[in-house]
């Protein structure tokens, strides 16, 4: 997670004119849509990158599986999620901006390559409001990408089409426990999600059926009995 801010000079709204504003939120704004489009400019290297290398299928994961998976290959995201706008004030002119930027992606080598756009692009920020200049992203803490085991993976797989339930590969990006124990020596990591009615997480508007947690818990079970049996009891 990174900061950036703005620095400007606050003002009444009604008795500042507005060529003399030196209005912090509006190169703010533009910082916003620059994260947005330094992720998407990723996600679209990723894709040009997958094709001329031709896509990996999965032999577990029926087709249609597959081709809903297609949503899932933006392997990078960038959001700015928290803005605190001083003096926020209905009738007063931004004086200064402070905001979050999360860059999250499947490799460390996409983060920096987000990273180095934005900062790219609030030096042009910067360059086109001289009154009111952005600063250069902070550094708040880095959480490293982790990699699930594969032998973990195929098991929920081979799971789900023994118990025929239908499934699709998908990255997290969410922060997990599982980062950290993925780390530990002859740990062998793995995530297993239950599908969601409204298509999204970490949302109030999150919901899954009884029906859809119990087959996950299937899966679960027959998954952790498979992984007993083929694995010795030297590894965890």
């Amino acid at each position: 997670e990174l900061e950036v801010g703005t620095r400007g000079v606050s003002a009444h709204a009604g008795a500042a004119p507005m060529a003399s504003r030196r209005d912090a939120l509006v190169p703010a704004a533009a910082a916003v849509i620059a994260v947005r489009d330094a992720a998407v400019a990723e996600c679209m290297r990723g894709k040009l990158t997958a094709a001329a290398r031709g896509r990996t299928r999965s032999p577990l994961a029926p087709p249609r599986e597959e081709q809903e998976a297609v949503m899932y290959d933006e392997g990078a995201v960038a959001t700015v999620g928290y803005v605190d706008v001083w003096p926020c004030s209905r009738t007063a002119v931004p004086g200064h901006v402070n905001m979050t930027v999360d860059v999250r992606a499947l490799d460390i080598d996409a983060v920096e390559r987000i990273e180095r756009a934005i900062s790219s692009s609030l030096a042009s920020i910067s360059s086109a409001h001289p009154l009111v200049p952005v600063g250069s992203l902070r550094p708040q803490h880095t959480h490293l990408p982790a990699v699930c085991a594969e032998a973990v993976q195929a098991a929920f797989a081979q799971a789900c089409v023994v118990r025929g339930h239908s499934f699709v590969r998908m990255p997290s990006r969410a922060i997990h426990d599982l980062m950290h124990m993925a780390r530990l020596e002859g740990v062998r990591v793995g995530l297993l999600f239950v599908p969601s009615e409204t298509k999204v997480s970490h949302s109030p508007a999150e919901f899954s059926t009884v029906k859809q947690c119990a087959r996950g818990l299937d899966v679960l079970v027959h998954a952790l009995l498979s992984l007993d049996a083929t694995t010795d009891t030297d590894e965890v």
